[in-house]
């Protein structure tokens, strides 16, 4: 053999069947770490020892178990790891698309102050209101000089159109068109009615 005459031993080939013992020191030089590491492991049990028969103080470990288990235990921090880095860029990722779906609503003009929408619908609704309690007041009128039923349905159904057209405009009609308030402006369609 070549290695008999360099003067190192030979290689011998060995099995992972068969286990192998190594103290704290050896291990923590085969997975590159320090013995105080080797045994903070084994204490958080991801490593596995057994007491030492010749030093019931020692432990030793097996190796190709806590090989095994210490390469799990690794991939495992790795996988968690990477599992948090994408759920922060998923949420980063949502965050950016929301921000720039906002300020494409606010470049088209979709976008409006709350604020404003609700006086200008309470205003829109107040007056449609109004009108809708004054109706029982002109009906009373227009009917009184109805004497035919289908009349005095046509009657009711054109005032019905009236107020729902009204509501039509009152939501259509920005607010303060023409000098006026919306309000003000139903009110004054409905009492000429």
């Amino acid at each position: 053999m070549k290695s008999a005459k360099i003067g190192m031993d030979p290689v011998r080939v060995g099995s992972p069947k068969e286990e192998l013992y190594f103290c704290s020191v050896d291990l923590a030089g085969v997975l590159e770490l320090s013995d105080s590491e080797v045994a903070k492991l084994a204490r958080s049990a991801v490593l596995v020892r057994q007491r030492d028969p010749r030093d019931s103080r020692a432990f030793v470990y097996p190796v190709w178990e806590n090989v095994r288990r210490y390469i799990a235990h690794t991939r495992a921090r790795k996988e968690t790891a990477h599992v948090a880095f994408l759920e922060e860029k998923s949420r980063t990722q949502r965050t950016v698309r929301l921000r720039a779906e906002l300020e494409m609503a606010q470049a088209r003009g979709r976008l409006v102050d709350r604020q404003e929408l609700f006086s200008r619908l309470a205003k829109a609704l107040g007056a449609f209101k109004r009108a809708f309690l004054s109706r029982a007041s002109r009906l009373e009128q227009k009917l009184g000089q109805v004497a035919d039923r289908s009349q005095r349905l046509a009657v009711i159904q054109a005032d019905d159109t009236d107020c729902l057209g009204l509501l039509d405009e009152l939501l259509k009609a920005p607010p303060g068109e023409n000098g006026s308030n919306p309000g003000q402006a139903a009110s004054a369609q409905a009492q000429t009615r």
